[in-house]
């Protein structure tokens, strides 16, 4: 005797697009300085979330800028012609990149080692330099920043030492040097 039903009846799960869409969504605050490489991360959290339409793209990021942000795009999330996730992402895109001629000034000057490590003021060369300029711009832009006996050290070493091996070698030679110290000389107090 079978006492198997007939019919066989499938337990109710939600299919994965059923789950709600803010269930596992954690955006990063907006980089200022970097918008495209938030989008790359949004759009990973969108996909993990299974956020999928414009409008919840729209609505979630929105959410979850700071005002500050907002009242850079007040004219885009404003104007229903604009208000959309694509509208939205090219407007931050457009006005939070840095200019040609900002990134170039950057490099050109105000970029120093500071608190950094080589290998670190090196990546931020990259970074901002973008992949169109050449490796050997980019290895005399980050020579020159370096300090002097830094520099005077790898020039020394062979030239066919790729940028990252000359990285290295720099934030070895960082590690070990002393940091610059200031002495202050003050008169002796006469009698």
């Amino acid at each position: 005797m079978n006492t198997e039903p007939l019919v066989k009846t499938e337990t109710s799960t939600p299919p994965v697009s059923a789950l709600p869409p803010t269930m596992s969504l954690a955006l990063p605050k907006f980089f200022k300085g970097d918008p495209v490489t938030y989008f790359v991360i949004v759009e990973s959290q969108f996909t993990v979330a299974n956020i999928l339409s414009d409008e919840q793209k729209f609505t979630q990021l929105t959410a979850r800028l700071d005002p500050e942000i907002l009242a850079e795009v007040a004219d885009v999330i404003r104007n229903p012609a604009t208000r959309n996730y694509p509208a939205l992402k090219e407007a931050l895109t457009k006005r939070f990149t840095q200019s040609e001629e900002e990134r170039l000034s950057k490099l050109l000057g105000h970029m120093e080692v500071g608190d950094r490590s080589p290998g670190q003021l090196l990546r931020d060369i990259q970074n901002l330099a973008g992949a169109e300029v050449p490796e050997n711009l980019i290895r005399g832009l980050w020579l020159k920043k370096l300090p002097a006996l830094t520099q005077q050290m790898l020039q020394a070493l062979s030239t066919s030492l790729s940028l990252q091996q000359q990285a290295d070698i720099a934030d070895k030679m960082h590690s070990v040097q002393p940091s610059p110290t200031v002495s202050a000389v003050s008169p002796s107090p006469s009698a």
